[in-house]
């Protein structure tokens, strides 16, 4: 049966679904996973939510508590009442004034935490219960008995008015939010939602145990708050290298929509008013004033005094008594309720009620409307209105505030423009459905792996699906934000601004309203960085915050605010909460030094705090060494990590959950998945050009601004989810002209072979091993195929130099007079066909030709096959010969021979000599040791790899495949015509001018084999494919293929070298292998591999994750044969290539801009479907001879050897002693491969500039002892170019879309003044510059490693390299595309994944294996923390296996009550279904069944609430 036919029944594995395992779904299998202590410990209960439990759960006494006395009971409730009643009779208009000095300060923050109706009427219950639970405490009950002593019934009536707390009696499915965040949980409506108590990790530390502010562990008053901001909190800060002040806004906009703390107030007229605290004469329980010593520097005996009341209190479920719990005004869901509001009252106040718009200020577009119920700083008074009164804290939260609002009306403009039948109430709900689902990912995606770093993100969980759904949604998680986390989160953030006027206007949105406002704000953000996280605060917001412009300039202390507020909540000192994290006991003040910053001195916190348990939660954070990679220490990553988990986990209408009716379809999440902050600025301002990461400061690197127009990286939502060849006239020239000629020709050139034949004979000597030349002879030498394609192209060539002479023809045969140019157009399309198709016969031995066993190119096309050929055949089926190897190299721009057809280029513009390359490598490219900043050698390395893996031209050889002695300076006369040697001029600095017995020396140069298969110029082949496809590994032609393979299991041969370490296998590929005999080389699909150990490092990590995917292939599909095995693997590891090429190596190389003009940016989710069918990949000229060389500006002569903990051996392995030597990989004492891995790994490559290290400049292929016996490279690369007829730098540079240079200076924007120096010294002309010298000595662009026009040569090759391939990896081929969850896995891979899959000793890696490992954003993780693709979705079955339950192909069945799931031919896809009736469901489902299934619980809460 054929390979085809069998693939028809080629399903993926039957687990893979597109909603994967989980809470809500299908239990996952965490018996084998780390994750699972995790999961546990971080998403249980939090300690509130555990103490209400209790409660709820049962009305009845519990036997081993004591029923509290009726009388008792009765007794304190009459008195509690009597206390908040007391507490609540402030209502004297007299108190909404104060002559306080910092009143108008206090009166901004009232407002900016103002409290509600809702708040403030259920705060006395609350009060109530906690009067109650002081005195039953005071007369002797214990916790027990107040939680199980009292049935709830009889304590909701003794607490009277407002008790219990109403909430929904059911939550019927709904398809978006409610704006309070009520009913998120359908089986606990309250969970999370505003106006509820804060949950706590840790049990609350009150000084009486139950209310009293925390004290001291020995009972005492804690240090002043005051007294901590002016000793602790410097003012200085270190600057950020890399995060911007964006980010520090973004941490304020996110807390400001989770968390929302509002001291006690008083309400008058239904107003809130701050309590006057430092009032003289007034008292009030709530006030908690932060007292001012007359000495303080700041305010210098003016204060005294700042006002400031204790937060207001919220009730338990169904008023349980216990401790004082405080209350959360916003909803704790990330949900953009700081857009839209917490409450249904502050949402209509937003609205438009028009088209599902929001209000906007009249005249100024979509900037946000004016909010009159808040105080501002304003000029004009002016405040923004949003759905948080915190909007205006700094310009640069209401920038982002206005940011959103305008996205808002642009997502709702765009989903009227498609459904002008929506109401505006549908209009508004989906656009902030879309809006929240954005807030979202950007922060999962974009923020926490900064603030957290990627250990936590994966621990904790928090990592976001490529595609399908998320099924961790847990409705026993209590949603509500952390105590702990709302009172240390919010500050934070005010520690990592820097002093700017920017970050110090505080409550003043003005700046916004001026012309560009945003932009100008934004942009400012993006330029500045953060001060590091430490034991800072500005002086602004230590003694000036929200301070009166109109005043002396006094304002708050924020400092002093956070330290109270923390206290107040009776949140636990530092010590208990790390501890609670698993982060180790302190016991001792010295112990401090190990888990806090340098400059934090430990024995001077000793002088400010008794103990060290009663160190404040936010000093201590702020106090800690950061996490290694991440940008907070260990605690606050703690928290923040357990917050976020829970805030995804206990949201049921988190973006990526898949419930109906409110979950986003799949092709919407794709959509929304596209989300980048930087997008979302882009398209609401005016800006034009953005860094593609707004978090993280500018770089010349991957972070270079962009076009906001840029359709890849900056493409957004699409919310509809909601081209024959040129005809080039033919010149006619009849048959029998051609015939002539082409015998003409070949008499000719049998002539040059039997002269060339002599000349060989009597000139030169046979190379012997060790010989440089032969080394790079053998190197670059022809495959048998090319040979014949060589033979036929002289052929054609010599054809062409008889036609254009016209001589021997006569007159009627004779072309008419047209220039070259024109005739190098038309000669090409003249049909030589019929010559092509029978001299290949002709030329092999037996008159018989073999290629079809070799080099099948039988038509038609099978169009079905999910198979490449491997040379390249039929990847295009209406020019199956595109891009096949053998095939020619493709050129840019008209070539450039001096005779316009073959003679290289060898005039200057002024008629004279170029100048010898040579001569221009000792000038320009002169040896200079500077390390490139950011990337590593690993990047030159995997460079190499991919160049052997698309171009070998090979070199000309003698008649009878002679190497030919072209380092004789006459031996273009006495050896062949095929030599062009480089003379070694008197100045040269290291090579001798002449031989020993007195000749002049040259450098050998050999032209390239001729490879085009028409009339007109002389061409190069390429005797590899073009195409990124494994050829590197596997070969380009079927023959090359079967020798490397075992024919077991789909395995690639291999040599073993004992204790599982596999090599390739040993062979005589390289020809001059200098390591024999006691360490071989090696033989693969390039026949280069062993040219140098780095190299070799790299075939084999490849050959090894061939063999590795095979083996699991294997195993799991026992039935498949050795054949289908390799193709599988091979077709997995191609895959794999291109994504490491196209997602990590190439923006590393390009830059993101030229990623963007050739589509070049690969997708994160779906098809690529951007294939062009009279697309030629072929190699271009410009690029396989000085584009793609780029690398060898990078090497470094000597390849440090590294320890698995990246710490320098003492041997390194010098590269000039080791071309074609490989000994290094044998040598176990020094690691072998491993060592020689980790040092490419762990150092930086040299940088991209014109200098080249001498070991190929000087030792090319040197003799070992002869330093002088090697070859220049970069010399070959610049007479490799004129050989090809390769057009210099200036024409490329002008087809690049840079300026032609008239002059030399016109090359200053991009060569800097010394290289301009340097080409001017050798080069009498700009036009003479060659290309490679002319690429290098480029700046690199911003953004890219390379300059523009070597960038730019890179992007158009790639871009055909992707767009030509039918096989392109993400291409939607019908008959060979992976399915979605393939596609995804390997969407996965990185460079790293391989490395790690494949090497025992590799422990830890950067993820970005390119960049030099850092701290923050590539910091060295474990290999087990590298994502490796899961090939269970390669399974092949002929139906699907789901819970345990088998799917038919094409079938359907409900997998859970509510859930559906179909077998597809791309594996499981399920669907919720939507329960038009739950009493019929429960009639064909058991109770427990439908309890344990989360669809349907939400979907019909009411009825299974009745049934309990």
């Amino acid at each position: 049966m054929r390979l085809a036919q069998v693939f028809l029944l080629f399903i993926p594995a039957a687990i893979a679904s597109n909603i994967p395992c989980g809470k809500s779904f299908l239990a996952c299998d965490y018996e084998s996973s780390k994750l699972k202590d995790t999961f546990v410990s971080t998403v249980s209960q939090s300690y509130l939510s555990r103490f209400q439990s209790s409660i709820i759960s049962k009305d009845s006494t519990t036997a081993q508590s004591t029923r509290i006395p009726d009388a008792l009971f009765e007794a304190a409730a009459a008195e509690a009442k009597r206390e908040t009643l007391a507490l609540y009779n402030y209502s004297d208009v007299s108190l909404i004034h104060s002559a306080h000095r910092l009143w108008s300060s206090v009166e901004q923050y009232g407002r900016m935490h103002a409290i509600d109706d809702i708040s403030f009427r259920q705060a006395k219950p609350a009060h109530v219960a906690l009067a109650m639970t002081r005195k039953l405490t005071n007369l002797g009950m214990r916790e027990k008995d107040l939680r199980f002593g009292v049935p709830s019934a009889v304590l909701a009536n003794a607490i009277g008015e407002g008790c219990p707390i109403s909430s929904p009696l059911s939550c019927p499915p709904t398809e978006y939010r409610s704006f309070t965040g009520l009913c998120n949980n359908v089986n606990r409506p309250d969970s999370g939602a505003a106006h509820t108590p804060f949950a706590r990790l840790v049990k609350p530390d009150y000084a009486d145990g139950i209310s009293s502010i925390r004290a001291t562990s020995a009972g005492r008053p804690l240090p002043s708050p005051r007294g901590l901001s002016v000793s602790l909190f410097t003012p200085a800060g270190t600057a950020h290298p890399e995060v911007t002040t964006l980010f520090a806004h973004w941490w304020q906009f996110l807390a400001s929509d989770m968390i929302g703390v509002a001291p006690s107030q008083t309400v008058v007229s239904g107003d809130s008013s701050p309590l006057p605290c430092c009032r003289r004469g007034f008292t009030h329980p709530e006030c908690d004033t932060v007292d001012i010593p007359a000495a303080d520097p700041a305010y210098r005996g003016r204060v005294s005094c700042i006002p400031h009341a204790r937060s207001i209190v919220a009730a338990r479920e169904n008023c349980a008594l216990g401790p004082r719990e405080q209350a959360n005004l916003a909803s704790s869901f990330l949900d953009a309720s700081a857009i839209y509001g917490s409450t249904m009252e502050r949402a209509r106040k937003m609205r438009q009620f028009e088209f599902g718009l929001l209000r906007t200020w009249g005249g100024h577009g979509d900037l946000p409307d004016a909010d009159s119920n808040i105080l501002c700083t304003s000029q004009d008074g002016r405040c923004v209105l949003s759905g948080s009164t915190q909007a205006n804290i700094l310009p640069g939260v209401a920038a982002i505030h206005t940011i959103w609002i305008k996205q808002h009306n642009r997502v709702a403009r765009q989903l009227r423009a498609m459904n002008t039948h929506w109401t505006d109430d549908k209009l508004y709900e989906e656009a902030r459905k879309i809006v929240s689902a954005q807030l979202q990912h950007v922060t999962y995606n974009e923020f926490l792996p900064i603030l957290l770093g990627n250990d936590n993100i994966k621990r904790y969980g928090l990592n976001l699906h490529s595609a399908g759904f998320d099924a961790d949604y847990d409705m026993n998680i209590d949603a509500a934000v952390l105590n702990e986390f709302a009172v240390t989160f919010p500050y934070v953030a005010w520690a990592l601004l820097p002093s700017h006027s920017v970050t110090n206007a505080f409550n003043d949105p003005s700046k916004i309203y001026e012309p560009f406002g945003v932009e100008t704000v934004l942009k400012t953000l993006m330029s500045i960085t953060i001060a590091k996280p430490a034991l800072r605060m500005n002086d602004e917001i230590k003694s000036e915050f929200l301070k009166n412009k109109r005043d002396d300039g006094y304002g708050m202390d924020l400092v002093s605010i956070a330290i109270k507020q923390g206290r107040d909540h009776g949140v636990p000192g530092y010590t208990t909460v790390r501890a609670n994290c698993g982060l180790g006991k302190i016991r001792y003040f010295g112990d401090l030094s190990e888990v806090f910053h340098e400059e934090v001195r430990s024995e001077y916190i000793t002088t400010i705090y008794d103990a060290v348990e009663d160190i404040d939660l936010l000093v201590g954070i702020l106090a800690e060494k950061p996490l290694k990679g991440a940008l907070v220490g260990p605690t606050l990553a703690c928290l923040a990590s357990k917050q976020f988990q829970r805030t995804r986990r206990g949201d049921r209408f988190w973006y990526e959950n898949y419930f109906t009716p409110s979950s986003f379809s799949e092709k919407q999440l794709d959509e929304i998945r596209k989300t980048k902050l930087a997008e979302i600025i882009c398209a609401n301002s005016d800006a034009r050009r953005i860094v593609p990461r707004v978090f993280m400061l500018e770089n010349i690197f991957e972070n270079n601004p962009i076009s906001c127009n840029a359709t890849g990286l900056m493409s957004s939502p699409h919310f509809d989810a909601w081209r024959d060849k040129e005809i080039i006239t033919r010149f006619p020239v009849k048959t029998e002209t051609i015939a002539k000629v082409i015998r003409l020709a070949a008499t000719n050139l049998k002539d040059q072979a039997k002269r060339e034949i002599s000349n060989i004979k009597h000139n030169q000597k046979e190379f012997q091993k060790g010989d440089p030349l032969f080394a790079y002879s053998n190197m670059m030498r022809a495959k048998p195929h090319a040979k014949t394609v060589s033979q036929i192209s002289a052929v054609l060539l010599e054809t062409t130099k008889l036609l254009v002479k016209g001589e021997m023809l006569h007159e009627d045969e004779k072309l008419p007079p047209l220039d070259s140019a024109t005739l190098a157009t038309i000669l090409p399309e003249i049909d030589v066909s019929s010559f092509v198709n029978n001299y290949t016969a002709f030329l092999s031995v037996d008159g018989q030709s073999t290629e079809e066993e070799c080099l099948p190119r039988m038509l038609p096309c099978d169009h079905t096959t999910r198979y490449r050929s491997y040379n390249g055949w039929c990847n295009n089926l209406r020019f199956p010969h595109y891009a096949n190897s053998f095939g020619p190299l493709r050129h840019l721009l008209p070539p450039q021979y001096d005779d316009g057809f073959d003679v290289p280029r060898w005039r200057a513009k002024s008629g004279k000599s170029l100048p010898n390359p040579r001569k221009v490598s000792n000038v320009v490219h002169e040896d200079k040791d500077v390390s490139h900043v950011k990337f590593t050698h690993m990047v030159m390395q995997f460079g190499q790899l991919l160049d052997h893996e698309m171009t070998h031209s090979p070199v000309a050889r003698g008649p009878n495949d002679e190497i030919l002695n072209c380092t004789r300076c006459d031996s273009p006369d006495k050896i062949s015509v095929h030599c062009m040697p480089i003379r070694v001029e008197s100045d040269d600095p290291f090579f001798p001018t002449h031989y020993p017995n007195g000749e002049p020396r040259c450098l050998p140069f050999a032209r390239s084999l001729l490879g085009q298969l028409n009339l007109g110029y002389r061409n190069q082949m390429n005797q590899l494919t073009s195409y990124i496809d494994g050829s590197v590994l596997y070969g380009s032609t079927k023959c090359e293929a079967k020798e490397l393979r075992l024919f077991t299991r789909g395995l690639l041969n291999f040599t073993d070298f004992g204790h599982g370490e596999f090599m390739l296998p040993q062979g005589p590929q390289e020809r001059d292998c200098r390591s024999l005999p006691h360490s071989p080389c090696f033989v693969a699909g390039d026949e280069r591999n062993s040219h140098q150990p780095g190299l070799t490092v790299m075939h084999t990590m490849f050959m090894r994750e061939h063999n590795r995917i095979a083996m699991q292939l294997s195993a799991m599909n026992p039935h498949w044969s050795d054949e289908v095995v390799y193709q599988e693997s091979r077709r997995i590891v191609v895959a794999i290539m291109q994504q490491i090429t196209f997602a990590e190596f190439l923006p590393k190389v390009v830059g993101s801009d030229l990623l963007e003009q050739e589509n070049l940016v690969p997708l994160k989710n779906g098809y690529f479907s951007g294939y062009d069918e009279s697309c030629d990949a072929s190699i271009s000229q410009p690029f396989a001879t000085a584009a793609f060389r780029f690398g060898h500006t990078l090497i470094r002569r000597m390849f440090p050897r590294m320890t698995n903990a990246y710490k320098n051996m003492t041997e390194k392995v010098d590269l000039a002693m080791h071309f074609g030597h490989v000994g290094p990989l044998y040598d176990h004492k020094q690691g072998g491969l491993d060592t020689m891995l980790m040092g490419l790994l762990g150092t930086p490559s040299m940088a991209f500039d014109r200098h080249i290290t001498n070991a190929v400049r000087n030792h090319l292929f040197m003799r070992r002892g002869e330093p002088t016996s090697g070859m220049d490279l970069i010399a070959i690369n610049m007479l490799r170019a004129r050989d090809h007829g390769v057009q210099p730098y200036n024409d490329l540079r002008e087809f690049c879309g840079l300026p032609r240079a008239k002059r030399f200076e016109d090359l200053k924007n991009e060569i800097d003044d010394a290289g301009i120096k340097a080409l001017q010294s050798v080069y009498e002309h700009v036009d003479d510059i060659d290309l490679f010298p002319g690429l290098v000595s480029e700046a690199p662009r911003k953004g890219a490693l390379l300059g523009t026009t070597m960038s730019c040569i890179l992007a158009e090759q790639f871009g055909r390299l992707k767009r030509c391939d039918r096989f392109y990896y993400e291409n939607d081929n019908v008959a060979a595309k992976f399915t979605p969850n393939q596609l995804n896995e390997i969407r996965k891979i990185r460079l790293a994944s391989i490395f790690c899959a494949n090497s025992k000793y590799l422990k830890t890696i950067q993820p970005n294996v390119f960049d030099i490992p850092d701290d923050l954003m590539n910091a060295q993780v474990s290999c087990k923390d590298i994502p490796q693709i899961d090939l269970s979705h390669w399974k092949d079955r002929r139906h699907c296996e789901m819970n345990g339950r088998t799917i038919q192909m094409g079938e359907s069945t409900h997998i859970t009550p509510c859930i559906t799931c179909t077998c597809t031919l791309e594996g499981v896809m399920c669907n919720p279904t939507r329960v038009n009736s739950c009493e019929k469901l429960s009639h064909k489902y058991l109770f427990s069944d439908i309890s344990k299934d989360t669809s349907c619980m939400i979907q019909c809460s009411e009825m299974m609430k009745t049934r309990k």
